[in-house]
């Protein structure tokens, strides 16, 4: 595919930035939620399929709380940057006659580094996009975008699924930045998520050899 040739350099120069600032990303979510809620890192475990790591919280003795809820129930599940072949594979939704299609298409793809932020309650979900809208320069996370998909209708979400997804700029070491995804998830949905994710990647598709 042309159009995919002439973005190979863009894709390459794009998961090399992911690559050298993933693990940066993730510290700086993680240090604002230790920032507004008082809680602190517990644990770090990596999945069986090594696909995520989930960052664990806890607070002191009494640990703190929202609304009678506890805050440590919060957790951030990691993921490694998006690899080669599913950074052209969203290049190639972009491809024309697409709305967005602009050079570079790559411009579009908006997640090269993210994590899920998975709350107890949807009143602590709101808390925590409040941390991260209310206090951007501060935290170091611009917001660009923000999709509330709590607030579309039925048939603009995909497979009925809702979270809130931030778009946000982060400057890392050597002042390198990149756009990444926060995902704001609420708790039960995202385990009906995770039962649904092997259809996702069906649907997604744009061929079965990318499946």
């Amino acid at each position: 595919c042309p159009g995919i040739a002439d973005e190979s350099v863009f894709i390459a120069q794009l998961l090399l930035r992911a690559r050298l600032l993933n693990r940066d990303f993730h510290s700086r979510v993680a240090e604002t939620i230790e920032r507004h809620s008082g809680l602190r890192r517990a644990s770090g475990f990596e999945a069986a399929d090594h696909t995520e790591t989930r960052i664990r919280f806890k607070g002191p003795a009494c640990s703190p709380s929202f609304g009678g809820e506890d805050l440590s129930g919060i957790e951030i599940h990691t993921s490694p940057p998006k690899g080669i072949e599913r950074l052209r594979e969203k290049v190639l939704k972009y491809a024309p006659p697409h709305a967005r299609a602009q050079w570079p298409l790559a411009a579009n793809i908006l997640d090269p580094v993210r994590c899920s932020i998975v709350c107890p309650s949807p009143a602590i979900m709101v808390m925590v996009l409040g941390w991260f809208m209310d206090h951007q320069e501060f935290n170091n996370l611009t917001i660009r975008r923000i999709k509330n998909k709590f607030a579309w209708n039925p048939e603009q979400v995909l497979h009925g699924y809702r979270d809130v997804q931030m778009s946000v700029i982060f400057v890392g070491r050597n002042n390198l930045g990149i756009i990444g995804e926060i995902q704001v998830h609420d708790k039960e949905l995202y385990k009906l998520k995770h039962k649904m994710h092997k259809l996702y990647k069906v649907a997604r598709a744009c061929s079965p050899d990318l499946i």
